[in-house]
């Protein structure tokens, strides 16, 4: 697949869902998009909690399905000091079912995800 096509503004983590879509963190567009089998992009989260993600970075998916992905402001032309971010922390986000949830905002500045064999750890 060509993502050049997709208009991809300083992509970064990149990942195929189990139905061999390819989902895409976009830091440009500031958003997690994935691309369907018919070309039409998905946007699958953009906001939490009324502010723009900050430049979603690196994702990965459980077992289970559920996504979870980092949000720092490295794709901001000023990353932390940025006048354009809008939230105050750099997340991780698990996205299940439609919902978003924050699952800390402790991390100066997440980046790479992976689970452990058994799924306990991120």
């Amino acid at each position: 697949m060509d993502i050049g096509r997709h208009h991809q503004p300083g992509s970064n983590g990149l990942t195929l869902d189990r139905e061999g879509r390819l989902l895409i963190n976009q830091h440009g567009h500031r958003r997690v998009l994935r691309v369907e089998r018919t070309g039409a992009l998905t946007v699958l989260a953009d906001h939490f909690e009324g502010r723009r993600l900050n430049s979603p970075n690196d994702l990965v998916f459980r077992s289970d399905g559920s996504l979870y992905f980092t949000d720092p402001p490295f794709g901001l032309p000023r990353v932390f000091e940025d006048p354009a971010k809008e939230t105050p922390w750099s997340g991780v986000y698990r996205l299940e079912d439609g919902r978003l949830k924050l699952l800390t905002r402790e991390l100066r500045s997440p980046n790479g995800l992976a689970f452990s064999p058994d799924n306990r750890t991120l």
